[in-house]
């Protein structure tokens, strides 16, 4: 495991943390909300026609992608995710690892344990969190116990942090930072 671990670290280590994790959010934004992916982004075909990242880069792979930069970029960077050649090494490696683990055909219990683990890690991804659901979750802690326990633990009152979490989600649909210097 660790020997096909082993090179993806590596390369990750040669990009730099934000600029990657700015660059992930883009391309999270172009597959989610249809935003235009910035020129310098868009990869093209050997007949110089833009290519489809859609169908060339799944969501579970850019947050995987994202995961490793946070465990293992530098903070600058001697190559970038800018460049579609270094994006999609990167990728392929993400994917090399993954499908080092198909177990064998015949193993029924081995490969019952394969769709688990590739369910968990596509199927959220394949529907988008709406307002419904985090309005059930917020009103699950409307429970007096919950609210209680909620505050105690978080600091702040459960509608408190929704209304933030809601304000944080908004500012991340159109921008990739957040200025932690304001009042």
């Amino acid at each position: 495991m660790y020997n096909k671990y082993k090179p993806l670290r590596n390369l990750i280590r040669q990009f730099g943390l934000e600029e990657s994790l700015h660059t992930i959010w883009f391309y999270m934004q172009h597959i989610f909300a249809n935003k235009s992916l910035p020129p310098k982004l868009q990869p093209y075909d050997n007949n110089l026609h833009p290519v489809d990242v859609r169908s060339l880069i799944q969501p579970w792979q850019l947050s995987i992608l994202a995961r490793e930069m946070v465990l293992h970029a530098a903070p600058v960077g001697s190559r970038s995710l800018t460049s579609w050649t270094y994006m999609a090494m990167v990728l392929d490696k993400i994917s090399a690892i993954n499908e080092s683990f198909t177990p064998p055909l015949n193993e029924v219990d081995a490969l019952n344990l394969e769709l688990h683990r590739v369910g968990h890690q596509q199927f959220p991804w394949q529907s988008k969190t709406t307002i419904a659901d985090l309005m059930r979750y917020m009103l699950i802690y409307q429970n007096e116990e919950l609210q209680k326990i909620f505050e105690r633990t978080i600091g702040v009152s459960h509608k408190d942090f929704f209304y933030l979490g809601f304000a944080v989600r908004g500012r991340f649909e159109r921008e990739a930072w957040l200025n932690t210097e304001t009042d």
